[in-house]
């Protein structure tokens, strides 16, 4: 029946070495109701042509060739193309159980769910593997009700881990094909390479009636470094682009019922993420456990910034600004400014000055009303002063 066709799409580029054996993991499925659809986006090696000569052996595959797009525009043209009601993804370095598709397709036949997730591997080597799952997420069927219950306020941060508790990776769900396509749509021209994933499950989960929740593991998740960080941490772009994906969440939240909820997560993702940033600077860890995150959210780089506040919030902003280069220009004001060790101006000077920001590093809102009441007196407009204290845990 094709209610029951699952359509499994494999963006590829430059993977050769680890081609075959992700297709082969895929082919020999318990499950055979498949259609397999490899994207080749634009690979300069022998990938390509190592699709191509799969299509020849098994009728159920197909291939795309395709320009260099990135990875969410190969998971769209795939999708697109698609033609089961059912989608899911594999990453071509990685690979699946045997019974992957058996045991989650017979899951959506039984309950009738749009979404079905699971868990994974994550492989360096047969000696060296660890179990991933949604370790707070109890398996089992949840209705729209109780997706808003149970999973909405955890999803996308949770306090008890400091970490997602529904990992949004794409590769360990099955989706409804025709809800997940919009999604994609609206992501198709996005470059994303730091959350592309949360971008596509965490929109999608806004939309579903009703998801099953298994911790079994069938995927296998290569990771092709030993190193703390991925290499996308080092690109020189890489606050723009983590921007972006929290704008984008950020307007599939805003009109959500449960949206005051959704954006705290949100805040707590992309603070996250801003932290594995700043390790490339080698900013150690400080003596105390915890530091003040700059909003990066708030304010897009190349900014020209005054930081009002030379305490604890002040110093923690100007360590990483000093680190990132994140403004053309960044002034540091306080009232104490005699006192103060490091280059720091009186608060008049802003009335002198051309700036883009006011960010307030203080904590307490009595003495944050103050400056904000003296600010706009002098006529700084509203939206130029940023005040948001977000604490971090190291």
């Amino acid at each position: 029946m094709r209610d029951e066709l699952l359509s499994v799409v494999v963006p590829i580029y430059n993977v050769e070495k680890y081609l075959y054996q992700c297709i082969d993991s895929i082919i020999n499925q318990t499950y055979t109701q498949i259609e397999i659809i490899l994207v080749d986006d634009g690979s300069t090696d022998t990938s390509g042509e190592i699709a191509d000569k799969y299509a020849l052996k098994d009728k159920r595959i197909k291939v795309i060739h395709k320009k260099n797009g990135g990875l969410i525009s190969a998971r769209h043209t795939g999708v697109n193309s698609a033609q089961g009601n059912y989608v899911t993804f594999v990453d071509a370095d990685d690979w699946i159980a045997l019974n992957m598709y058996k045991t989650l397709m017979d899951i959506i036949v039984k309950y009738n769910v749009e979404l079905v997730t699971s868990g994974c591997f994550r492989y360096h080597s047969e000696e060296m593997k660890h179990a991933s799952y949604d370790k707070f997420i109890a398996p089992g069927l949840y209705t729209q009700d109780q997706i808003c219950e149970k999973i909405i306020p955890i999803m996308l941060w949770d306090r008890r881990s400091n970490v997602c508790s529904l990992d949004p990776s794409t590769c360990f769900k099955i989706y409804k094909r025709e809800l997940l396509l919009p999604v994609l749509e609206e992501l198709k021209d996005k470059k994303f390479y730091y959350g592309e994933d949360s971008a596509i499950t965490y929109s999608y989960i806004l939309k579903a009636a009703n998801i099953y929740c298994t911790n079994e593991m069938f995927y296998y998740h290569r990771q092709r470094t030993d190193t703390p960080l991925a290499p996308y941490f080092f690109s020189d772009d890489y606050f723009r682009k983590l921007t972006e994906v929290y704008y984008f969440l950020y307007n599939k939240f805003i009109s959500h019922p449960l949206k005051s909820i959704l954006i705290k997560q949100l805040d707590y993702f992309y603070a996250n993420s801003a932290k594995y940033k700043l390790w490339e600077y080698e900013i150690q860890k400080p003596a105390r456990k915890d530091y003040y995150l700059f909003p990066f959210d708030r304010i897009f780089p190349g900014g020209r910034l005054i930081i009002y506040g030379a305490g604890r919030v002040g110093k923690d902003y100007m360590q990483q600004l000093e680190k990132l280069c994140y403004g053309n220009s960044v002034t540091w004001v306080d009232k104490n400014y005699a006192s103060m060790e490091r280059n720091v101006s009186c608060p008049d000077c802003i009335a002198d000055m051309e700036f883009d920001y006011v960010v307030i590093a203080i904590i307490k809102d009595e003495i944050v009303k103050e400056i904000k009441d003296w600010l706009m007196s002098t006529g700084v407009p509203n939206e130029k002063i940023i005040h948001c204290i977000l604490k971090c845990q190291m």
